[in-house]
């Protein structure tokens, strides 16, 4: 699971976590999302923590998006269409 969020102090996106079975980074993450998807990061909401699902360093999954506003959670429909927006499907 990849959590990523945006940093105001540095201006970016940051992402962390870690698989232990398979010791995924947050530089691995980016790499697969930028070179294997149409991923935009502009899309993102900067009000928004994301989480990510990485399967066998290949196949990334938003599997949620909490604003850190109001702790409103996207479901259903919505982070489906969230997904769809960054690239991912």
């Amino acid at each position: 699971m990849i959590r990523v969020y945006w940093n105001n102090i540095n201006s970016t996106w940051i992402a962390s976590g870690m698989d232990q079975e398979n010791k995924i980074n947050d530089e691995s993450f980016w790499f697969v999302l930028n070179n294997n998807y149409n991923f935009n990061d502009c899309l993102l909401d900067k009000d928004y923590e994301y989480t990510f699902d990485f399967y066998d360093n290949k196949k990334i999954i938003l599997t949620s998006a909490i604003s850190t506003k109001n702790e409103v959670h996207l479901t259903g429909l919505h982070l489906h269409m969230t997904s769809v927006s960054i690239g991912l499907k």
